[in-house]
């Protein structure tokens, strides 16, 4: 009988640290990583197990995908890990400078894993959904859909060590949550 309880502790111990150390990383990385700003175009799906998200398309992709396809579509079929190099302008806007098989040094990155043949391409950015209110995704996602086809819409991303947080979102340099209160309050006004 004392095994078992002992052994039932051990589980709880490791059930309840792995959700701490997730929550812990990720606000390290809000503290002390650097900020980009990456150009986005957004989608909103519906996931049933997670609710409502805004599905987040980095204006990169479209070049990303065109580059892993030259530099890797010639082997039969690559499924690796790559780093993205990032560089960025004074006003924090983030670009990719190149993609290297190695993580850089000296330089801030985004781990990426890929899977390129000769007719397929995927990777998986970890940092592409960003969770709501159930109830505010949806008004967010009008907006967000609206607002991004008249002015610049940013994602806020923290990088640090190839792991990425995604913070924020920024339309016309307005937090969409800010956003959200003031087309909440001035529901009469459209929003410019």
């Amino acid at each position: 009988m004392k095994r078992i309880f002992i052994l039932f502790i051990a589980i709880a111990i490791v059930q309840i640290s792995i959700p701490l150390y997730l929550i812990a990383k990720r606000e390290y990385i809000l503290k002390t990583g650097t900020p980009y700003l990456f150009l986005t175009r957004p989608v909103d799906p519906i996931d049933i197990f997670r609710g409502r998200y805004l599905h987040i398309k980095y204006d990169f992709e479209d070049d990303l995908i065109k580059s892993l396809k030259e530099k890797y579509s010639s082997q039969p079929y690559s499924h690796k890990i790559v780093y993205l190099c990032l560089t960025q302008s004074k006003d924090k806007v983030g670009t990719i400078k190149e993609i290297s098989e190695v993580p850089p040094q000296g330089s801030n990155y985004i781990k990426l894993k890929i899977v390129v043949s000769k007719n397929y391409t995927n990777y998986s950015l970890n940092f592409n959904q960003f969770y709501m209110d159930e109830f505010k995704a949806t008004q967010a996602e009008s907006i967000y859909q609206a607002q991004s086809q008249k002015k610049e819409a940013y994602a806020l991303v923290y990088v640090k060590n190839g792991d990425v947080v995604l913070a924020d979102l920024l339309i016309d340099n307005i937090p969409i949550r800010q956003y959200l209160k003031h087309f909440s309050t001035n529901s009469k006004q459209t929003i410019k």
